[in-house]
């Protein structure tokens, strides 16, 4: 029962995510949003978001959430 419980609060997640790719204009306030959300989902202290710099063949730190 534990498991579906965890299950559905994903799912709500991704719903929620849904939304505000629908409603956030601005990038940077709508990854930091997105990157909280999937913290919490993963259960994880810290997530990094980067993006691969396709002229440098490397990838750049775009944003990194931790803590509470």
């Amino acid at each position: 029962m534990a498991n579906c419980r965890e299950r559905v609060s994903q799912l709500e997640t991704i719903i929620d995510i849904t939304a505000l790719l629908n409603t956030e204009l601005d990038l940077c306030p709508l990854l930091n949003k997105i990157m909280k959300m999937a913290k919490r989902v993963m259960k994880a202290e810290i997530a990094a978001l980067a993006i691969l710099d396709e002229e440098r063949n490397d990838l750049v730190l775009q944003l990194a959430v931790s803590g509470k």
